[in-house]
């Protein structure tokens, strides 16, 4: 220390001695002070605040990542809730649809079978009211047609018939579940020497059944 302090003196006394680097020496000075100074103020007025707005960016933009992650769970919190309920809906709603199939199935092969149909078309059982059969001229059976899960069996009937029998067959017809339908029904007179009353009728009895029985 003592040497330290000696060489500050013999440096003190030669600037002292010598005015020119004793005037370089306080401009020197002035010079790391005004630095000082610039850094002081620049770290102060230009640092600072550039400092203190990026923290609030940084704060800013971590509160707007957080909130639109909190949306977007939210969001897909709600789109799952709905399509869970969709879900379930339709899970609901199929399985009603399959009872309805299995009562609507059951329902139609309770109306019997295409032999029980035939047994009604041609009066062959004990409730029909007249025997249509030796009042048939011509009878065939048209092609099957799909409709809406079900099949329709038409079967055509030509003949001449009494009016008031063949207004009771039409009876039994429509009061036989086996029967679905009656189309394109035809009655004219007949000719004089067939009888009083008598008429030529023609008509499509339908038996309808679900596809595949």
């Amino acid at each position: 220390m003592s040497k330290i302090g000696k060489n500050l003196k013999t440096w003190y006394f030669a600037l002292r001695s010598d005015p020119d680097a004793l005037v370089e020496i306080r401009q020197l000075a002035l010079g790391i002070l005004v630095c000082l100074a610039l850094f002081y103020a620049g770290s102060t007025l230009l640092l600072a605040p550039r400092k203190a707005a990026l923290a609030q960016k940084v704060a800013r933009a971590g509160e707007l990542r957080n909130s639109a992650s909190g949306q977007a769970s939210a969001a897909l919190s709600t789109q799952k809730e709905r399509l869970t309920k969709r879900q379930e809906q339709m899970e609901e709603s199929l399985a009603i649809l399959q009872l309805k199939k299995k009562y609507l199935r059951a329902h139609w092969e309770a109306r019997g079978s295409n032999e029980q149909f035939s047994k009604v078309v041609f009066t062959l059982l004990p409730s029909a009211p007249i025997r249509i059969e030796q009042h048939l001229d011509k009878i065939s059976q048209g092609e099957p047609q799909s409709a809406g899960g079900f099949t329709i069996q038409p079967v055509h009937l030509k003949g001449e018939a009494k009016f008031e029998d063949i207004f009771l067959y039409l009876q039994y017809l429509e009061n036989s579940p086996e029967v679905s339908g009656i189309d394109g029904l035809v009655l004219e007179a007949a000719p004089p020497d067939a009888g009083e009353g008598t008429v030529r009728f023609e008509m499509t009895v339908n038996r309808m059944f679900l596809e595949g029985k």
